[in-house]
């Protein structure tokens, strides 16, 4: 079992949920497995619901502030070796390895559940690679858009938007080679074709960019 020694785990703290609204109880009830996909990735949608049925359905989650919850802990389990061909801590740290919670949330979860395993090494170069290609696209795209095109020659700006289409395309190429089950999107839904199809695709890759912002989804009231 994970060792919890954080001043902030033991109640009464204006941290957790008050002890009234437990329905799971951390210092009595085995900590709850977090939940995981096919992948071995942690299962986000799962793991929301999960945290909302351990309180009362009336409770909500309203926080000081939210912040960062990596979905991979705890950091000591990551290894930083820069002589290492996959970083643990690289992938820990991708912002698509962390959401964005209440700050209560996030300490419930730290206090109820059990730490992921850490993925294997394949996992993680994969999930690196999607990450890597998804800040690619996205840049090269928002590039793309804000090129001064008024203050620009007609043939200064097509040659500009050919290098810019040109770069997208290659990360495109790239980013159809990661194996289908890590892609985080369909690349094969998405033809590219014309330089107006990068700010087709830039929209649905762009949130891939940033850390999912959970905050929505668990202040719902009911649990899914």
């Amino acid at each position: 079992m994970f060792e919890r020694t954080d001043p902030l785990f033991k109640p009464p703290s204006a941290f957790l949920p008050p002890p009234d609204v437990w329905v799971h109880d951390p210092y009595k009830d085995d900590h709850i497995d977090t939940p995981l996909d096919e992948r071995g990735l942690v299962d986000t949608g799962e793991l929301i619901r999960l945290m909302k049925l351990s309180v009362d359905p009336s409770y909500t989650w309203d926080s000081p502030f939210t912040d960062e919850h990596h979905l991979q802990w705890p950091n000591r389990w990551y290894d930083n070796n820069p002589d290492q061909e996959i970083s643990p801590q690289r992938f820990r740290n991708l912002t698509i390895s962390k959401i964005d919670t209440p700050r209560i949330f996030h300490n419930w979860v730290h206090l109820i559940t059990e730490p992921p395993p850490v993925p294997t090494e394949e996992v993680m170069r994969y999930r690196i690679e999607a990450q890597n290609v998804a800040i690619s696209l996205f840049r090269v795209a928002k590039t793309y858009s804000l090129l001064p095109k008024r203050q620009l020659s007609d043939a200064s700006l097509e040659r500009q938007l050919l290098q810019k289409y040109e770069d997208f395309s290659v990360a495109f190429e790239r980013a159809k080679q990661i194996p289908k089950p890590f892609q985080l999107i369909d690349f094969d839904a998405f033809p590219l074709q014309t330089p107006e199809d990068m700010a087709r695709i830039r929209k649905k890759i762009g949130k891939f960019a940033f850390p999912l912002v959970a905050t929505d989804l668990i202040l719902e009231t009911k649990a899914a």
